[in-house]
């Protein structure tokens, strides 16, 4: 996924406090570097992975903390299912395609459908037209 840090973030990172510690201050400049390795133009995986290794490592228990990070995950294996529709051009999005704008019943009733399995979303994945 994209990692996205606010203008308040940089902000933060890149001015030094009067009374900062030397502590606060190695945190800051690891926050800062965090984010310049972190590519939120094309979500890079590889990335995001290494950032959350080093933040476990750096947490405590170096290993022990991505082995335990590693045990908290519960993978929810996506499950695309393609339905037809008559007419496409009725069912709207945003401009994500990850909601559907109209008609507005089709987005409640996917939000139940996918409240189940935790996931869900709107879009034609590059799939070409069906009738």
């Amino acid at each position: 996924g994209t990692v996205l840090f606010s203008q308040i973030f940089h902000e933060l990172v890149r001015s030094r406090r009067d009374n900062e510690t030397r502590r606060q201050t190695v945190a800051r400049k690891r926050l800062a570097a965090l984010a310049r390795i972190m590519n939120p133009s094309v979500g890079d995986a590889l990335s995001d992975l290494l950032a959350v290794m080093g933040v476990l490592y750096l947490g405590g228990n170096g290993a022990a903390s991505v082995g335990r990070w590693a045990g908290m995950y519960r993978d929810r294996p996506t499950r695309q299912r393609q339905v037809r529709v008559g007419d496409r051009s009725v069912v709207m999005t945003n401009a994500t395609e990850t909601r559907v704008t109209s008609p507005s019943i089709l987005q409640r009733v996917l939000d139940l459908e996918s409240r189940a399995m935790a996931r869900g979303g709107a879009g034609d994945a590059g799939l070409p037209p069906r009738c």
